[in-house]
């Protein structure tokens, strides 16, 4: 293909009299640039560049940070403080099968607000498995916490009376009343 190039320079340079002929402009083929930068990219790992190995530093820079996110969440679950139990369950949404986890310890934990955050949660990510211990949540103290279990056992798909929300939303506690609301504006 060069040698027909290089001929074809030569016979417009004699064609013209002696006199330098510019080259004819080039179409490349689509699959030209993808295939320079393959061979760029290969050349630079095989010299040594700087860009060798960048993608590989940037997975394993990835990992590392959400090694760490992971063990900062089970420190925050593993504290005396019940937000920041409750923190760690909500935080634990964007790792499904950690959150699984925290979920079924939350579902028994002696705080409301670490019930509550993880009946949410549970509802959130439509949990079934975990379901059996939101049912056992419905007559639980807390307004706060019966409201998320029938929540989360709607998410679910289970069998649940979505009334008693409309009473609580008449609740004497403000808390309630923004937890239910909230709640309401979750299901759609």
């Amino acid at each position: 293909m060069m040698r027909q190039t290089q001929l074809s320079i030569v016979a417009r340079w004699v064609e013209a009299g002696g006199a330098p002929a510019a080259p004819a402009r080039r179409r490349w083929p689509r699959r030209v640039p993808c295939l320079v930068a393959a061979l760029f990219c290969v050349s630079c790992a095989a010299v040594g560049s700087p860009w060798r190995g960048a993608a590989e530093r940037q997975v394993q820079a990835q990992a590392k940070v959400q090694r760490r996110a992971v063990e900062q969440v089970h420190a925050a679950f593993a504290s005396n403080d019940p937000f920041l139990r409750a923190n760690a369950i909500e935080a634990a949404t964007f790792v499904p099968d950690l959150a699984a986890v925290l979920v079924a310890a939350g579902l028994r934990d002696e705080a409301p607000v670490v019930r509550f955050t993880a009946l949410v949660v549970l509802g959130k990510l439509e949990l079934k498995d975990q379901a059996p211990g939101a049912r056992v949540l419905l007559a639980d103290g807390n307004e706060s916490v019966r409201a998320a279990a029938i929540f989360a056992l709607d998410q679910c798909g289970g069998e649940v009376d979505l009334s008693p929300l409309a009473g609580l939303l008449a609740s004497a506690d403000p808390g309630t009343r923004a937890n239910v609301a909230m709640l309401l504006g979750m299901a759609g």
